[in-house]
């Protein structure tokens, strides 16, 4: 799957038009193309994955991650999941209820993600490479940038003994 995002990146040609559609589903398109899951997944999750169902997406148990070492050792072919506070609550809310799905990317390992649509934390729009900045803080297990805190979850979807694993 890391394969097919670099290759995304690269060309920004038809695979990177494919996949620059809302984050999420960019992720399970590149996810689908790469052979990582199946048509059948993809269409479930596309059908199912809305803002304010996150558990869709990252379903209980994902591994949450609280800092930048954490972030940096995200396995390549991950999902990785921001979750935002409602557009209704207090954007620094430390409160994980109620939580939407405000990003999402998938890991190219190292600390580095590919992902579309990444202006709600600093960066390009484009299906592209993101590295976290000088403008992302760590806070009480919260990824910060620009006043707003963001639960980070990581679904493994290529590992066969990870439950949150999608089977093809």
């Amino acid at each position: 799957m890391v394969d097919m995002a670099v290759k995304a990146m690269q060309r920004g040609s038809s695979e990177g038009t494919k996949l620059a559609t809302t984050c999420w589903t960019a992720v399970i398109k590149c996810a689908e193309m790469s052979g990582a899951i199946s048509q059948r997944a993809a269409a479930l999750l596309n059908a199912n994955v809305q803002s304010n169902n996150p558990a869709a997406f990252v379903p209980d148990g994902s591994e949450v991650i609280e800092s930048q070492a954490a972030w940096d050792a995200i396995a390549p072919g991950c999902f990785v999941a921001l979750l935002g506070p409602s557009y209704h609550s207090n954007p620094m809310s430390q409160d994980d209820e109620g939580r939407v799905l405000s990003h999402a990317m998938v890991s190219l390992g190292n600390g580095q993600m590919a992902g579309s649509n990444n202006g709600v934390i600093g960066f390009a729009g484009n299906w592209s490479m993101v590295e976290l900045d000088e403008r992302h803080t760590w806070q009480n297990g919260f990824l910060v940038y620009e006043g707003r805190a963001y639960r980070v979850l990581v679904r493994d979807i290529e590992s066969q003994d990870k439950p949150s694993c999608i089977i093809m």
